[in-house]
């Protein structure tokens, strides 16, 4: 049973015996093969073979001339055992790096006319008399744009009482050229909501909160939100004193009482603007600016004047009807303050080309990721065009493996091509392949290796066995580099094999040789004297007789198939004609021949098989040699056991002359044939893989 075994069996103890198991024994199924069937070709993890008794064809001569019976035979020595080993295989690694460079090409184009950035921040009083201020400055975004709508403008808006920045439900804080130009709609009523602050205090600090507020100082935290190049702007809308105006009102002393507090936090200096209430009572009749002013002492709001003016900015009265005039006013103040700018998309290394309508440009400066123009720009100028490397990669000779690398297991391929080992070297302190050159900008280096972790230097076979049989292949590779442990019997190699090498090891056992051979033809008590002789060489073969009356052969002396010559002394009558030769097994019948000088019909006269005696007679003495040939069964078996150490699962597989037998029984480790499936000296070779 191979890969085709019996789940349940059920033998009759009649047909155990006939496969000559002489007590009931334990069946053990067969496991199944779970991939394809091996072939007698593979590779098995222990094999041995066997003969089913050795038929064997004999051949006595006697010579009555001179009283000598000769016995031609070959010695015999059991199949060496097979055994395949593998080397640990330590998993292949791969690690991959790039080159770096000089940086990735960009190419930008603005119009000219677009040039510069732009943050601003509105500072709104949220006092009891603000709200109709408010409404006023909420729909006003058109008029503040009218000179600066052509920049990258952001703009955000805070309180006199809060320097957190206002956020809309929907989430904008701060309102961008970009959103205004996807929903001009939706970018105005954000405005709306961010001007629409509401009158919730009668705190005033004008100065402190702007700066906190440019800071992106809310609360506890600080979130900077300016553009390190931007023009920034702040535009006050107050009709109060930077500390509020009442008489118990005030900072006296405070450091953002003046306008210093702003100015010594900012290099360059924000350019502030303001709406504020410069009389008291209002110069305007319009309703709205009813509910200012009206102080006990007038308010001054000469801080912020002090601001405003120090900056450049411009200020005007905040009650008034329209800010519609006063705010474009502003805004192209502001509008001609902004500098040449552009914001890149990525902030650019080394030497850039830039060029307006064609014309190249060479006085420029770039911080991070904004470029500024510093020459003129001449009047009706339309495109400038700019081209840059940015986000550049450190270039390197070195590559780190990561780990202890086997530099006989390293190769290194560059874009996917091996480089050749000459072009590199590693280096095991730093665990680094390092070039002799630079590998070329972002070129792939991939490093192939096995982890520098200890192969296996010794093996144990499953056997006992002679050493001085053993025979080593490696990778099918005959292999002499190696030691026998004199106590363990492991094989220990100078050097390990390489990873996942086959280790294919053969032996002969204690026992394998055949060192016994019966006498055949003559009684050991009736012999003079013998000798033993290569039939081959006639080189003499040092033998005795032992105990039992068999031939004893020296073990140095043995291999499988040597023919031997045994020649015996006896003493033969000169006439005699009936003969009786002492034959230790059985003869088949049908291979006898008998002959005297060529002749069969001379001696085979009364020809007697018995157990153990083959008797004829000679019709006539006239002859010098009797020629007697056949086939004889020796040592028949059917059963055959492979003794093993492993508790795990085994596949077992049986091959008869070569082709694979199913029809096998497995008793534990002992594999059993039927006599009617296995002849005499059919070849067995059975193999035990470990699952």
């Amino acid at each position: 049973m191979t890969n085709k075994s019996i789940p349940h069996i059920v033998w009759a103890w009649a047909t155990l015996s006939a496969c000559g198991v002489n007590a009931p024994p334990q069946f053990v199924e067969a496991p199944k093969n779970p991939t394809e069937a091996q072939s007698e070709d593979a590779s098995p993890a222990l094999a041995k073979e066997w003969v089913a008794g050795s038929a064997s064809d004999q051949s006595v001569s006697i010579n009555t001339g001179f009283g000598l019976v000769s016995h031609e035979f070959s010695l015999a020595q059991e199949p060496l055992t097979e055994e395949s080993l593998r080397q640990t295989n330590r998993p292949v690694q791969t690690i991959t790096a790039f080159q770096g460079h000089d940086g990735d090409d960009a190419t930008e184009t603005f119009a000219v006319s677009e040039a510069g950035l732009l943050d601003l921040l509105i500072v709104i009083d949220d006092s009891d008399s603000m709200d109709g201020y408010q409404q006023r400055l909420a729909n006003s975004l058109p008029n503040i744009l009218s000179h600066v709508g052509n920049t990258n403008w952001r703009i955000a808006v805070a309180t006199t009482s809060d320097s957190c920045l206002r956020q809309t439900i929907s989430g904008v804080q701060i309102l961008t050229r970009n959103y205004y130009n996807s929903d001009p709609t939706a970018a105005q009523e954000a405005f709306r909501e961010l001007i629409d602050v509401g009158v919730r205090s009668s705190y005033e600090r004008g100065i402190l909160m702007a700066a906190d507020a440019l800071e992106g100082k809310c609360g506890a935290s600080t979130i900077p939100w300016l553009r390190p190049q931007a023009q920034v702007s702040v535009l006050l809308v107050t009709d109060e004193e930077n500390c509020g105006s009442a008489s118990n009102e005030g900072c006296p002393g405070e450091a953002h009482e003046t306008a210093s507090y702003l100015t010594d936090k900012f290099d360059p200096d924000p350019v502030v603007h303001g709406l504020l209430l410069l009389q008291d009572p209002p110069v305007a009749s319009d309703s709205s600016c009813q509910q200012s002013g009206y102080y006990e002492n007038p308010p001054n709001p000469s801080n912020y004047v002090d601001l405003i003016t120090t900056t450049g900015g411009i200020y005007t009265d905040i009650c008034q009807s329209d800010y519609g005039v006063v705010l474009e006013q502003i805004s192209q103040n502001v509008g001609d303050k902004i500098n040449v700018q552009f914001e890149l998309a990525y902030t650019p290394v080394g030497t850039m080309g830039i060029s307006i309508d064609g014309n190249p440009v060479s006085s420029y400066f770039t911080d991070s990721n904004v470029l500024t123009i510093t020459e003129p720009v001449a009047d009706g100028s339309s495109q400038i065009s700019i081209t840059y490397k940015h986000d550049p990669v450190s270039k390197t000779r070195f590559f780190s493996a990561g780990m202890a690398v086997d530099p006989d297991t390293l190769s290194v391929l560059v874009n996917n091509t091996a480089a050749s080992s000459v072009t590199y070297s590693y280096n095991s302190s730093t665990r680094q392949v390092e070039f002799n050159q630079l590998p070329e900008d972002r070129a792939r280096i991939d490093l192939v290796f096995r982890e520098d972790t200890p192969l296996e230097t010794q093996f144990t076979p499953s056997l006992s066995y002679l050493e001085d049989s053993l025979s080593v292949w490696v990778n099918g590779t005959p292999h002499t580099d190696f030691t026998i442990d004199e106590v363990t019997k492991r094989i220990i190699f100078d050097e390990p094999p390489t990873d996942d090498a086959e280790i294919r090891i053969s032996y002969a056992r204690d026992g394998d040789k055949t060192e016994t051979y019966d006498v055949v033809g003559v009684e050991p008590s009736d012999l003079e004297n013998f000798r033993v002789v290569d039939l081959e060489s006639g080189e003499p073969i040092e033998v005795e007789i032992d105990e039992f009356g068999k031939l004893k052969f020296p073990s140095n002396d043995i291999y499988n198939g040597r023919k031997v010559r045994a020649e015996y002394n006896l003493e033969f009558d000169e006439d005699q004609r009936q003969f009786k030769l002492p034959i230790p097994h059985s003869i088949v019948p049908s291979s006898l021949s008998i002959s005297a000088g060529g002749e069969r019909q001379t001696c085979e006269q009364d020809v007697k098989i018995s157990d153990k005696e083959l008797s004829f007679s000679c019709s006539d003495e006239d002859f010098e040699t009797i020629d007697i040939n056949y086939t004889e069964i020796k040592d028949y078996q059917n059963s055959f056991t492979l003794d093993f150490d492993y508790a795990g699962p085994v596949l077992w597989q049986v091959f008869v002359d070569g082709k694979e037998f199913e029809s096998f029984h497995l008793f534990e480790q002992t594999v059993v044939i039927l006599q009617k499936d296995l002849p005499p000296g059919a070849k067995v070779r059975i193999q035990a893989t470990p699952l």
